[in-house]
């Protein structure tokens, strides 16, 4: 797999430690409020091009924002408990549970488990538990936790509110993290990210995790391409019992340095996968200036409608099916005229 072009499944697995994939540990993955009028359009003109690309990097996008807590939680970083927000049953718990939670009264510098160290300060009201108002600063020195990632840069954790007993799994946390040049290298690939995520974790049904999840801005510098996520929003909703059937919705702005000027994403229609899996429902549209329109539309969890309205006359210029691999990794090429089955 693409190690830039995320897949949400991708980081899951890797949290649950069974990915199936030959890359392992180094495969990176890969609502809150209403983005504004995704549909408007951006700066960007989606042409044959360009769609593709502008395509693979919106999902990227939505792939990123809606698994980052959970990132955070793999790469072994501490009081970043939002991470059990992408993750079923019991794992949620185990993952919460194992999370190095510690009573910061520093600036106190702390041995990572196998190398490196890192710096925490802040205010909590009980050093056993998650409170609201806790808040935590931490500075990462080349810390390796032995999950497969070292961590560089900075990262806040802020708890606006919780209720019900995290330790025990039953509770509601509404968390703001926030990235400064923080870094995690597996392998020889590194992501990085500055900016702002804020996550509402219910994990106090026994049916479901749910999450809603928002940012007003979050860089993104993933090997060479560097992205900018604006007013994104979205939620997540998990079922605990096999095979954790989840319901994705996310939308936003963003740009990157490969395509210039910006474009809208938003999944019009909930994307529906089970765990570990590529999504077997649901469509994804992203919008350009002028009207243009690009849209992935899901056939099945190994195909995908890959669809371009260039000059806004509502009708695609572009159909055609192809697989969920060839969309995101495959060298395809978009002619106006391609509407058979790939």
């Amino acid at each position: 797999m693409n190690h830039r072009i995320a897949v949400a499944a991708a980081i899951l697995a890797l949290i649950a430690g069974c990915s199936s994939h030959d890359d392992g540990c180094e495969a990176f993955v890969n609502c809150v409020t209403d983005p504004g009028a995704p549909g408007a359009g951006g700066q960007a003109v989606i042409d044959r091009d360009n769609a593709l690309v502008i395509l693979r990097e919106a999902w990227f996008a939505t792939a990123t924002t809606s698994t980052l807590p959970a990132f955070v939680v793999a790469t072994g970083v501490g009081d970043t408990s939002g991470g059990v927000a992408r993750l079923p049953g019991d794992a949620a718990k185990i993952a919460f549970r194992n999370g190095v939670y510690v009573a910061p009264f520093g600036p106190t510098t702390y041995n990572c488990p196998t190398s490196g160290t890192f710096m925490v300060s802040g205010d909590v009201t009980d050093p056993n538990t998650v409170t609201t108002g806790d808040s935590s600063t931490y500075e990462l020195f080349d810390c390796d936790s032995g999950t497969g990632f070292t961590t560089v840069g900075d990262l806040r954790s802020d708890i606006n509110s919780i209720v019900g007993d995290p330790l025990s799994g039953q509770f509601a946390q509404d968390q703001l993290l926030t990235f400064t040049d923080f870094q995690a290298t597996a392998g020889t690939e590194t992501m990085a990210f500055s900016g702002d995520h804020s996550a509402i974790i219910d994990a106090t049904s026994a049916a479901q995790l749910a999450v809603t999840f928002g940012g007003n801005s979050l860089l993104i510098d993933a090997q060479q391409i560097t992205l900018s996520v604006r007013n994104f929003a979205g939620s997540s909703f998990v079922q605990a019992a096999p095979p954790f059937n989840n319901s994705l919705f996310v939308a936003g702005t963003a740009s990157s340095s490969i395509v210039q000027g910006s474009f809208d994403f938003v999944i019009e229609e909930t994307m529906q996968f089970p765990f570990g899996q590529e999504p077997t429902d649901g469509i994804f549209d992203v919008f350009g200036s002028g009207g243009s329109t690009a849209r992935v539309a899901v056939v099945s969890d190994i195909a995908v409608n890959i669809q371009v309205d260039a000059n806004a006359s509502g009708n695609f210029e572009v159909s055609f099916i192809t697989t969920w691999d060839e969309f995101l990794n495959g060298n395809l090429v978009l002619n106006w005229t391609d509407t058979g089955l790939h």
